[in-house]
């Protein structure tokens, strides 16, 4: 059982670097190739989810996550998301080079980031409510 646990942190970890130290975006739609995609660890249960229906050729990673009923990993992508994007905002208003950009610049950015998120969020929402219905 420590393996499961263990595991279910690891994943949780790895989810934190790759928002955090990589720059995912957990909101933003990632392509699922299949056909003539490099073979990784991974494609064994991409592909299953695929055919099952669990995952379409694009997928947000958050909507994922919340169809797969994993809380922790929601929670870890709405928390590790939210930090690194007030790092990122904080850093691009103090970048020298940026800093004669007006305001209304830097809250267009900053909004359509947040379109993404919020859709993003309803989408995981609807994915979440979708899953309650089926089950009654």
């Amino acid at each position: 059982e420590d393996n499961i646990g263990n595991s279910s942190d690891n994943t949780l970890e790895i989810i934190r670097l790759l928002i955090s130290q990589g720059g995912a975006n957990p909101h933003l739609p990632v392509t699922i190739r299949i056909h003539g995609k490099p073979r990784t660890q991974g494609d064994k249960t991409v592909l299953l989810s695929y055919l099952k229906g669990k995952m379409t050729q694009e997928d947000i990673p958050l909507s994922a996550a919340a169809r797969a009923a994993n809380a922790q990993a929601v929670k870890c992508m709405l928390h590790s998301y939210s930090y690194a994007s007030g790092e990122c905002n904080t850093l691009r208003r103090n970048d020298p080079l940026l800093r004669p950009q007006p305001e209304s610049y830097f809250r267009l950015l900053e909004e359509r980031d947040d379109d993404a998120v919020y859709s993003s969020v309803d989408a995981a929402l609807v994915a979440s409510l979708y899953l309650l219905w089926q089950e009654k």
